[in-house]
Formats: structure tokens, C-alpha cells, sequence
């Protein structure tokens, strides 16, 4: 779980080591949450295109689980890549 938590984790390092966090270049770091045994085949897969948030890979492998009345998909964590502003925006609230 903690590398979904990485963008607020940069965030907090780096306020803690007494650095500014510059939102003009920080924020716009693409950061990918991946497995460490994934060996990307091509690196083209992994790119971010224009008008996209966030990119999860194999995004429809998995069913779906209910919580209450809502209905929720599972999406695997083992290849999601967003900017860090889109993380903290995802993992703030």
C-alpha cells in the first residue's frame, strides 16, 4: 500500500529535510507504482497521453466487489502511472 502513498511521501521527505517542494516541477513528475519483479517489454506501454490522467495497465483483468449499496472495480496496483500532483489529488482529501 505504501507506494500508492509515494507522491505524499516525496512531499513530506522533502518538507522534512527543510527543501521546498516546487509544485512547477514536482507536480508535474510522472510517477509509476509497479511490482519490482515487472520487466517492462517496451517502455512506450508506460506513457502518459495528452489529456489522461492516470494510466493503469491490464486496467479490466479483475471483476468487481460491492461495498454497501456501491458497486467498485478492482483494478490491480501493479502498473498505474499519473503525474504527483494527480496522486496527492488521488490520496488527499
Amino acid at each position: 500500500m505504501s507506494r500508492i502513498f509515494a507522491a505524499n511521501l516525496l512531499l513530506k521527505a522533502a518538507t522534512a529535510s527543510g527543501n521546498t517542494w516546487n509544485n512547477d516541477v514536482m507536480d508535474d513528475v510522472y510517477l509509476i507504482a509497479s511490482d519490482s519483479d515487472l520487466w517492462p517489454i517496451s517502455n512506450s506501454i508506460y506513457d502518459l497521453p495528452a489529456g489522461v490522467d492516470v494510466v493503469v495497465l491490464n486496467a479490466f483483468c479483475c471483476g468487481t466487489f460491492r461495498h454497501r449499496t456501491e458497486t467498485h472495480r478492482m483494478i490491480p496496483v501493479a502498473n498505474v502511472g499519473a503525474r504527483i500532483a494527480t496522486w496527492r489529488k488521488l490520496t488527499f482529501r
